[in-house]
């Protein structure tokens, strides 16, 4: 049986011209703006389900759960961030300095998620902790001595960041309270600056997901009214007034508008959906003749400076859309070779993973990584961890006293709708969604990178689960 994404009916091409005319564009717009709106929709986020202002930090106390709906979000690692607003002026960030036991790992990014700048470890402080001025476009102010400068393009964006353990004494506890050491404040008071409120939001449940409606124009006219035009999409800001959005102009859609838009922004949800599921587009096999994916590295040519996907050649506004921006938030300037992400959106015998089934992947017991390696379900649909009563997102090998092991040391990893009895602990559960997983490998060894260690495939169970 071949195992159906859930995804929208695609829409009936409307029968007008000037209707088919709007869709088109509507359809352009959202591809040419998922990365711009899907960071609109986190930063509205923070403040909706968090209760965060801007300048205000955010440290999870413990790694996300299943109640937490980002991107593709790793389970394993605790997140902190900050929402910026520099339309009243520069901001101060100060990033704490890393020690022998813990270190920041951080971006901030603009409002298009490109990484202007790293922070902590791998940014200009180099771990030694700094204070970094954010500067609205065109500033026309002095910069006082003592500030990684950083002017944005934008007056709003994100920036995210990791506390980790990296030396033998670190403790999460210990990452936390370097996290919490972060401040903000506007330039403007760099006198007396006020203090920083820093939260905590880890019991609350967050939906910082891309909302597939009419909404996503309404914030797109807010967009392009709030924030300066950029010389590389004149083209498309010229072809939204097409759809009522024009700088200096409300967005007041009629509701025949509204229908073709809300019909538009299904067929861009499934074209963006089929670059991704389609093998080839976003993805290419990371082994000969097996299911386990990666970033189609054909791609990479196309992404310009800081995932912008602006080269010589043109603005690549699809490829932008569906590798990555579609399925994932906030990059890395460079992807390095600390760690290494590989997608199994199929089983072994190419049918999609079916949230109405059950699945076993055995991770052998010599997986060649430094560190460690974990195992996370996301939903086919939303590309987030699915919503459980267990609360659980993925399974990692820092588990190792809850998980049960097969004789060699390999684990059966179990996810779906059941899980065979004594197996609780190894399971994912789907609870009737369709999914993906993605195997994430902390300090792959050389044999990940030359494809000489292979990861089993993931094995459809043809026998009684319950």
């Amino acid at each position: 049986m071949t195992a159906t994404p859930q995804v929208r009916r695609r829409p009936a091409r409307p029968p007008h011209a000037h209707d088919r005319l709007l869709h088109q564009r509507a359809v352009e717009a959202v591809l040419w703006s998922m990365p711009v709106l899907s960071d609109m929709f986190f930063r509205e986020s923070l403040a909706r389900d968090l209760g965060m202002v801007p300048g205000d930090v955010v440290v999870m106390s413990r790694p996300l759960a299943a109640r937490h709906q980002v991107l593709t979000a790793s389970c394993q690692v605790n997140y902190a961030c900050i929402a910026y607003d520099l339309s009243g002026g520069p901001l101060v960030i100060e990033v704490p300095a890393s020690d022998g036991d813990y270190a920041i790992i951080g971006e901030i990014c603009d409002n298009w998620q490109a990484p202007v700048t790293m922070v902590g470890a791998e940014g200009p402080d180099a771990g030694a902790g700094g204070r970094y001025l954010l500067l609205p476009p065109g500033w026309p102010g002095e910069v006082p001595a003592g500030f990684f400068e950083v002017p944005m393009q934008g007056y709003r964006g994100t920036m995210v960041f990791r506390p980790v353990v990296v030396g033998p004494e670190g403790t999460m506890e210990g990452a936390i309270t370097l996290a919490r050491k972060t401040r903000t404040w506007p330039l403007a008071e760099l006198a007396r600056p006020r203090p920083t409120r820093v939260i905590d939001g880890w019991d609350r449940s967050w939906h910082s997901l891309p909302v597939y409606d009419c909404s996503w124009f309404e914030k797109l006219a807010r967009f392009v009214n709030d924030e300066p035009l950029r010389p590389r999409d004149r083209v498309m800001i010229g072809m939204l007034a097409t759809l009522g959005i024009e700088k200096g102009r409300p967005f007041q859609p009629d509701a025949r508008t509204r229908r073709l838009l809300e019909a538009a922004i299904q067929d861009a949800f499934q074209i963006m959906q089929q670059g991704f599921l389609t093998p080839g587009q976003a993805l290419v096999p990371w082994w000969q003749d097996s299911q386990w994916m990666n970033m189609n590295p054909e791609l990479f040519r196309k992404t310009g400076q800081d995932w912008s996907f602006e080269t010589a050649g043109g603005v690549w506004t699809y490829e932008r859309a569906i590798a990555p921006f579609f399925w994932a938030n906030y990059l890395p300037r460079h992807l390095g070779g600390g760690q290494l992400n590989l997608m199994g959106l199929r089983d072994t015998l190419g049918e999609l993973l079916s949230g109405q089934r059950t699945y076993r992947l055995r991770v052998p017991a010599d997986v060649p990584v430094e560190k460690s390696w974990s195992l996370i379900m996301y939903s086919l649909e939303t590309k987030s961890f699915i919503p459980n009563p267990l609360d659980r997102a993925g399974i990692d090998s820092c588990a190792k006293s809850k998980l049960r092991r097969n004789a060699d040391g390999s684990v059966d990893i179990f996810a779906g709708d059941k899980v065979p009895r004594g197996y609780e602990a190894n399971w994912l559960p789907s609870a009737g969604r369709d999914f993906f997983l993605v195997f994430r490998f902390y300090g792959p060894g050389a044999p990940v990178f030359d494809k000489t260690w292979r990861l089993p495939g993931i094995e459809i169970l043809d026998y009684s689960v319950g």
